[in-house]
């Protein structure tokens, strides 16, 4: 996954059990948004997420790669004005404390060092 020159992880711990909070991901964050607004399912994928495509805001299409239920969903920016060369993400689940800890890794190569997408 580490093709890129920028790596980013953020972690929160949620109270569900690994099974459930993947679900949760897969239907309220990658199809319905995660209240960032509704993304257009263009290509349904497997029932693990695997294959799915989703374009998002400005006509950016991001496509899960891998996934393996319960475990990881590692996904993609495949097309659209997004200013990286090359971008891969892994959001990870792991059981922790009776609930759920969630890794999102993105590893990414910025197109230009004058406009950085990390503000």
């Amino acid at each position: 996954m580490d093709g890129g020159s920028v790596t980013v992880k953020e972690e929160q711990f949620v109270r569900l059990e690994v099974e459930s909070c993947y679900e949760m991901f897969l239907e309220v964050v990658w199809r319905q948004g995660g209240g960032l607004g509704a993304p257009r399912i263009v290509e349904e994928g497997e029932p693990s997420g695997r294959h799915c495509a989703r374009r998002v805001g400005l006509c950016i299409v991001e496509r899960i790669q891998e996934a393996e239920r319960g475990k990881f969903i590692e996904y993609t920016i495949d097309k659209g004005p997004w200013p990286t060369s090359y971008n891969r993400a892994r959001v990870s689940f792991e059981a922790l404390d009776g609930g759920t800890l969630v890794t999102w890794r993105s590893n990414f190569t910025q197109l230009s060092s004058r406009v950085s997408i990390l503000g």
